[in-house]
């Protein structure tokens, strides 16, 4: 495979994501309802540069005196949402779950996941813990079974939570993953810092799975490249592309992180016709990204089925 076409690869699977403005401000200017006038008595909005926005979070994030930059773990316990909707054909791969920290790892997790893309309408459940994945597909036989890490939602999981670790370093601004102003929202409960990333921040913020095992100057090398296909889109298509984190306070305190995003697919269709040369033709999906974690109260127990698939595999054994 040639490395343009990886590139395109590339291009295709990161691009995505957000128009900030239309998701967080459309509500703000729509209508003059009595709501709207209670909202604006009831909020104010400053300006802040993002390194001291940054050094609110720091620590804010920070467990005990260990410097911290990951939402989930301070949380320790918390909801994970994770959305990737292609808006073109109402397509949307889907996680929803519940997961527990334990000494900056994750302990386990509980999780559905729902997919309608590729023509597929399925969903299907895991529950992690002690390092074993299990996983129930309803429409399989058998329903039930361990599978590997890698073929799970484990690496999502992981490497989302994680992400939050780059954007909300003191060097973010300097990297160039961030803007260098901070909208801050002020509230009756607390108050959001609102954060813009850049180009680059987008682009790094489509690898996250990947990325702590990317180092820094090969992720500088990586976008260079990824940049030269980027200015090769129409302009119409490149201004779809931007990215917003919003931190939530409560009371000085982060009980929600969330990451939106709209941007585009790219995808490559080749035509080989019987004489002349193959004919490739390039389409546009819009895509939205919402990733969201959220302080989460409660107890991650495990399901029914993970543990009737545990008792059956105990009895087969003893048979």
């Amino acid at each position: 495979m040639s490395k343009k076409l990886n590139l395109k690869m590339l291009l295709s699977v990161i691009m995505l994501i957000c128009c900030f403005g239309m998701f967080v401000f459309t509500g703000c200017f729509s209508s003059n309802s009595d709501d709207d006038t209670q909202q604006s008595q009831d909020t104010t909005q400053q300006t802040l540069t993002t390194n001291s926005a940054l050094t609110t979070i720091k620590n804010a994030l920070a467990v005990g005196d260990v410097d911290n930059l990951n939402p989930a773990v301070k949380f320790n316990k918390l909801g994970f949402n994770y959305e990737v909707t292609n808006i073109t054909d109402g397509s949307s791969e889907v996680i929803d779950a519940q997961v527990e920290y334990l000494e900056s790892e994750i302990s386990k997790y509980n999780a559905e996941l729902t997919d309608t893309s590729l023509d597929l309408n399925e969903n299907s459940y895991e529950y992690y813990e002690n390092g074993i994945v299990y996983a129930n597909f309803p429409d399989s036989n058998p329903s039930v079974t361990e599978i590997e890490q890698i073929s799970s939602s484990y690496s999502t999981v992981e490497g989302y939570s994680k992400i939050f670790e780059k954007f909300f370093a003191e060097t973010a601004v300097e990297n160039g993953y961030l803007e260098e102003n901070t909208i801050k929202t002020t509230t009756q409960n607390g108050y959001t810092l609102n954060i813009p990333l850049t180009l680059k921040g987008l682009f790094v913020s489509g690898m996250a799975p990947a990325l702590s095992l990317i180092p820094e100057n090969f992720i500088d090398s990586l976008y260079e490249e990824w940049l030269i296909e980027y200015n090769t889109l129409p302009e119409e298509e490149r201004n779809k592309f931007s990215s917003n984190i919003i931190v939530t306070f409560e009371k000085d305190e982060i009980v929600d992180v969330k990451m939106i995003e709209n941007g585009i697919q790219i995808v490559y269709s080749t035509e080989y016709p019987l004489e002349g040369d193959p004919i490739t033709t390039t389409t546009y999906s819009t895509v939205t990204f919402k990733l969201e974690l959220s302080k989460y109260i409660g107890e991650i127990e495990t399901p029914q089925w993970v543990s009737d698939y545990i008792s059956s595999q105990e009895t087969e054994q003893i048979a």
